[in-house]
Formats: structure tokens, sequence, C-alpha cells
């Protein structure tokens, strides 16, 4: 950790007449690490909110300047945040200019677009935003790539005409983390969606319901594919090999449902069971493609070891057999280790509605 940082989890409290107190200094500082955040051009934010670095939201969340002040006092700063990546300072070894893609030009707002950054990153590396003009006869764009520009508009575009502060993507992508973080059924937000409509503007550009919120937002979430299960558990349905099979191959059980018309023939295309897949490779390249998250992902080569201190596990000595067994995979810092733990992990219990992907 960086010395000139270490203030941020060492000074929060003092001890007077035997009480522990919060430590003024620390106050003092946590108010001039804001005043700087709001300063810098560059910080993530989402109009006047800012990125909470307390030990709770943990940048996850925006808040208000005030809000941040007291979060941070009284929860203390997220672990191992001495590099402020969130609130303006550039990421080590990177230049801290930001491309002019990245801003924004939705009325007064300054400073980088988070929600046309969240587009680009999803559209991956080798997406250029500004390549169909640079082509005196551009072909036209592939479906997919027509759909990312149109969401680089709507990330620009105010949610009415004369609104300055909220894009339709920007409500959309708020709206779902709010329903995320609180655990909103569906009902409920059709319902405050219905309220918005009814306030807002005739001319507002409001996506309704939840189902028409999801169908929006898709091309900027991951894929997810549905296989076919034996109903017993015995196999799945995957594969060139079982892809047309219509019973099970070990206990013969039919695959699909049969039609309610009652024929024994035709069978509707409804199987018994299926599972949720969830693409592994395209996850991990999402995590690599996002400025926040390729940190994260990287850490465990170049976080500051100490002696005697286990902070992850690429300080405990597996994981240094790991590397000394096989040099050639730990050379590469990118190189991703999958582990399978399962403590406490339900999907199906009541305790699993806690987990999410």
């Amino acid at each position: 950790m960086r010395t000139d940082r270490e203030w941020m989890y060492n000074s929060r409290f003092v001890i007077v007449e035997g009480r522990k107190e919060y430590n003024p200094a620390f106050i003092d500082r946590v108010v001039s690490f804001v005043e700087f955040a709001c300063q810098q051009p560059t910080t993530d934010r989402d109009n006047d909110l800012l990125r909470c670095p307390c030990s709770s939201c943990k940048n996850r969340a925006y808040k208000s300047t005030d809000d941040i002040k007291v979060h941070v006092v009284t929860k203390g700063f997220v672990k191992n945040y001495d590099q402020w990546t969130s609130h303006g300072e550039p990421e080590v070894g990177s230049s801290s200019v930001q491309p002019n893609c990245n801003t924004s030009s939705n009325g007064d707002n300054e400073g980088p677009n988070p929600y046309r950054n969240m587009i680009l990153e999803a559209a991956g590396h080798d997406f250029n935003p500004n390549s169909h003009e640079n082509v005196s006869q551009p072909q036209p764009p592939d479906p997919k790539t027509k759909r990312l520009y149109e969401l680089l508009r709507q990330a620009d575009e105010p949610l009415w005409p004369g609104c300055t502060k909220v894009s339709q993507l920007s409500l959309v992508s708020r709206m779902l983390n709010i329903k995320s973080e609180s655990r909103m059924t569906e009902k409920i937000y059709d319902d405050v969606m219905q309220v918005l409509e009814d306030a807002l503007p005739p001319d507002s550009k409001l996506v309704g319901s939840f189902y028409e919120t999801k169908k929006f937002a898709s091309d900027l979430g991951l894929p997810c594919e549905k296989i076919d299960c034996c109903i017993n558990g015995c196999m799945l349905y995957w594969g060139e090999e079982d892809k047309d099979m219509l019973v099970c191959k070990f206990c013969e059980h039919p695959r699909y449902k049969q039609s309610k018309t009652g024929s024994k023939k035709r069978k509707t295309k409804t199987p018994h069971r299926f599972m949720h897949y969830f693409p592994l490779i395209p996850r991990l390249q999402r995590l690599y493609a996002s400025k926040v998250t390729a940190t994260h992902m990287r850490w465990h080569d170049e976080h500051v070891q100490k002696d005697g201190v286990m902070s992850h596990p690429s300080d405990a000595e597996a994981w240094k057999h790991f590397d000394q067994t096989y040099p050639s995979f730990a050379e590469e810092t990118r190189n991703v280790r999958l582990g399978l733990c399962t403590d406490g992990f339900q999907p199906f219990g009541q305790s699993g509605k806690q987990y999410s992907c």
C-alpha cells in the first residue's frame, strides 16, 4: 500500500479518555478526498452522484457527496483502495487522458458518461464507435453492431426534450440496479414504472414494464443457454450426439411433454426439465473488458505481499507450488485459475435467494 494512503485504514479512530472516538484528522482527510474527486474531470459519476468507496458500498453504488462522507467516516474505506481509480486518479501505468468517445453529450453533464462506457465495454475491445464515419461508402452494419450504435445514441439522448440529467439508458440501468439490490418483485417494478409514466411528459422515452425493460437492456447482458435435462437427472441433452434424442438413454423417459390434444404421435417441444447454462468464457472476457474489474482480475499478481500476512490465495503455499509446477502459465498475469466452492451454496433452497451470479 502507498505510504501516503495509510491514513485511510490506520487513523479512523483515536482514544480520548479511554473511549474510542472518530479522529477529526481522518474526517478532514475524507472531506479533502471528496473535494478532490469532485474536481477531477475523469471521476466516475452519475450526474451529481459519485461512487461511494465505503466498505459497504465498495464503489458500486452512487451517492451524494454528503452521504459519501458519512458512509466513509462511519464504515471506513473499502479494502485496498489506495489508488483512487473511480475518483479521478488514472490506473498505474495508464494515461490520464480519456478518449473523446467516452465523454457525455447529454445536457450540462461534465466528465465521462458511465453508461456510454458500459456499452463500449460490452461491445468489446475491437468495436470502434466511429468506424462508420471514416469510410466514404460504409457498409451497412450487421444487426448486433446496429443495436450497439442505437444503445450509444440512447446513452446520450435525454429522457424527454429538455431533460439534462437522465437519459433513457441511465434510467433503465438504475431501475434494474434498484430492483436487484432491494429484491423488488416484478409487480412492484411495473407499478413504479406506471407511476413514472403518469408523472413524466407524454413525449418521454420511458420503457414501461419489466418485460420491456429486460428486452431493452438485453444487448448489454451476457448469453444464457437452456439445456434440456432428463427429468430423473440421468443426463443432459447437450452436444451433437444428444441434440436429436427423444428419450433418455439411461432410463428411457421421454424428453418432451406430450401434447394436451391426447395424440400419442404428436409431441410438443416442451421438455420435462431444463437447466440454465451461463457460458464462462464471455463472462471472463467481460471482466477483463471493464477497467474496474480488470484491476481485480490481476490483483493476485500486482498486489504488494507482506511477509506473514495472507491477503489473497496467491500468498499461500499451494498457489506458489502451482506457479513452480506450471511456470509458463504463471508468467501471464491475466491467466485465470478457477476453483469450485460449495460451502453454504444452496441454489435451490430458501437461502439460495441470497445468491446472485
